[in-house]
């Protein structure tokens, strides 16, 4: 990954991230050596309007997974940011290319409950 990209991502500098996806094409697909993309590193500091830049220029980077098997989704909902996690369930309703909790992630071990229902929520059938 660019290291402005990457520099911009954890910042939440979204004037930077413009002129370089502007400028650049496709930068925003970057990984870093994790497999992390910039909307990885957004989701993961809280950057709210980042991840709505990206998502809006680079859709496909929701369904992108990390050398991990993380995408974005497990990213924000690991730390525990509600809102972002909530942009990514809107972005994916009616997806199923998504698992959007993995049993590994201990959610409701870390007191994830209530976000753990969210983004279940589009998915009843999924809760038993």
């Amino acid at each position: 990954m660019d290291q402005r990209l990457l520099k911009a991502a954890r910042l939440g500098d979204i004037n930077i991230i413009k002129q370089l996806a502007d400028a650049e094409g496709n930068i925003l697909g970057g990984t870093t050596l994790q497999g992390n993309t910039a909307l990885h590193m957004a989701a993961r500091f809280g950057h709210e309007n980042l991840v709505q830049e990206i998502i809006k220029r680079q859709p496909n980077l929701v369904l992108e997974s990390n050398f991990k098997g993380e995408t974005p989704v497990h990213v924000a909902a690991r730390a525990g940011h509600w809102k972002i996690t909530l942009l990514f369930r809107d972005a994916i309703r009616g997806s199923t290319d998504v698992q959007v909790a993995r049993i590994r992630d201990n959610y409701a071990q870390n007191g994830q409950v209530r976000l753990l229902k969210i983004l279940l929520d589009p998915c009843p059938d999924t809760i038993e």
